[in-house]
């Protein structure tokens, strides 16, 4: 670390810190109060920590880490260290918190400004090297006391650390200012979206287009009679290819597996009491309808990803699972791969693009989204299939409709309250979705389309700028300590002089001082 501002010096960080010092307990009655500092108390990179959890002393002096107001407190373990864990410690009742045993205690000696120490070390150029220097098994690496205390510390004069540090809380208090403001924005963009999907659901975003589009809204039974009548042709179509495939394969003396005979989609349950009393009046054009009336909903079965789904990295289908299903639609991941051979027999879970996708199983259940287009897939575990088999119904609108508030309370209002909430395949085949003319729907998918493109953007250029302002604080704390954040003054006293004066210190009363006492891990 090399240094150019005069007036400054490079030390050790145990030059000018005591780090983790020992506590004398002797004074402090057996019953008084004291506050209590677990881990879960220091936020995640804003130094804030909460000290109003107290304790009787007799439960807190042995076994945590005692520290003192003004000392910093540095999250000694993965991932908190990583996290930002850090917090100078705020004014205490009885003068002394104890904490958890994860905590490293950084004290400053005379001269050193506490919230100086702080920001440098919070820094993420300094977590990051401490991540590197961290010892121990995986999962349970920590920091060691000697890299805190070998490190080099950049110090200037004790004027200059104070206007560093209100230069850096100034500069701080703009960009959270800025990022309250961006955060409120982005919360107003998703309530928007709700609020959109909400109308368009309810009918309320096309009263206009219905108006000055009487010819294009199709009866109700005429829906339902092309939809029947798509579906009971599809059947056709399966049998005779099965009759045919059937007698191929008895013709080639039944080698190979004996076709399947095609079955007609079963019939759903009726709505449960609790969805027919969500299912809102619809406009005069609308229908009530169930997954199942015009949709093939299915997903990969256990015994059959046990017996014929293994991953290959040379295979040529990869496979969609939960994770590609998000609350805003697909989502690209990193895939697994198998091989179309293995699977040949598994035609249900072949995709072929444009099939709904809902997650049936874990954090994500109810998530839905459209297979792309351009290449095939493979159905993995714990994701539904639904293809929608008419020409009546966009399988885009049934998507929306899934991610809107009354499609979301449809949908989720049979999860199985288990150890992980479930869908099964019947109650998905069950939920009811309002449907309006193909050409509606149409009209519906397009204004969605359009104002939800324009709400992704402004969320992407929201994003853009908090990414922007967390690497304006890394540059501030960068000019901070490399002295071009405030001007210096000639008249202040040298770190050197500072330096030099805590090092007579810390020799003189070397001697005489006491062996520290170990702390728990």
């Amino acid at each position: 670390m090399s240094l150019c501002q005069a007036g400054w010096v490079i030390c050790k960080i145990s030059d000018v810190l005591e780090v983790n010092p020992g506590l004398d307990r002797s004074p402090f009655p057996q019953d008084a109060a004291v506050h209590f500092v677990p881990m879960s108390a220091v936020e995640t990179e804003t130094g804030k920590v909460d000290v109003s959890q107290l304790r009787p002393f007799s439960e807190v002096r042995k076994g945590y880490t005692p520290f003192v107001a003004g000392d910093i407190i540095f999250a000694k373990i993965t991932p908190c260290m990583e996290n930002g864990k850090i917090a100078v410690v705020p004014e205490l009742m009885n003068s002394v918190a104890c904490g958890s045993t994860e905590f490293h205690v950084l004290r400053a000696k005379h001269g050193v400004v506490p919230s100086y120490i702080y920001y440098f070390v919070s820094a993420k150029k300094f977590r990051f090297e401490a991540k590197h220097q961290m010892t121990g098994a995986v999962g349970q690496k920590r920091v060691p006391t000697g890299f805190l205390e070998g490190h080099p510390l950049p110090l200037p004069p004790t004027n200059e650390q104070r206007r560093i540090v209100a230069k850096i809380e100034e500069l701080f208090s703009e960009l959270d200012a800025s990022a309250e403001s961006l955060t409120r924005a982005r919360a107003q963009l998703k309530t928007y979206r709700q609020a959109l999907l909400k109308a368009a659901f309810e009918g309320k975003l096309t009263t206009d287009w219905r108006a000055a589009n009487p010819d294009k809204l199709h009866s109700l039974q005429a829906l339902l009679a092309r939809i029947r009548g798509e579906r009971d042709a599809r059947f056709i179509q399966a049998t005779t290819d099965w009759e045919t495939a059937l007698a191929d394969w008895e013709h080639q003396k039944q080698v190979g597996d004996r076709p399947s005979r095609p079955r007609r989609n079963p019939a759903p349950d009726p709505p449960t009491a609790h969805q027919r009393d969500n299912m809102t009046k619809l406009p005069s054009a609308w229908q009530w309808l169930q997954i199942a009336d015009f949709a093939f909903v299915t997903k990969l079965a256990g015994f059959e990803y046990t017996k014929y789904v293994k991953y290959d990295e040379t295979g040529d289908l990869p496979v969609i699972k939960a994770e590609n299903a998000g609350h805003l639609g697909f989502r690209e991941t990193s895939y697994s791969f198998v091989r179309s051979e293995t699977v040949a027999s598994l035609k249900r879970s072949i995709l072929r693009g444009g099939e709904l996708l809902m997650v049936f199983v874990g954090a994500g259940t109810g998530n839905v989204g459209i297979v792309p287009n351009g290449r095939k897939y493979f159905l993995g575990p714990n994701i539904a299939m639904l293809r929608i088999e008419t020409q009546c119904i966009a399988t885009r609108f049934v998507e929306l409709f899934l991610r809107s508030p009354l499609g979301s309370e449809l949908k989720l209002s049979t999860v199985k309250a288990v150890a992980q909430p479930s869908l099964s395949m019947e109650t998905i085949r069950q939920i009811p979705i309002p449907v309006p003319s193909t050409a509606e729907q149409s009209a519906i998918v397009a204004i969605v389309g359009e104002r939800l493109s324009a709400v992704d953007r402004a969320e992407a250029e929201i994003a853009d700028a908090l990414s922007r302002i967390k690497a304006l604080r890394q540059s501030i704390l960068n000019r901070a300590f490399s002295g071009q954040l405030v001007p210096q003054d000639p008249s202040d006293e040298p770190a050197a002089a500072l330096l030099a004066r805590l090092r007579a210190q810390s020799s003189y009363a070397a001697p005489g001082r006491k062996t520290r006492r170990k702390q728990t891990a």
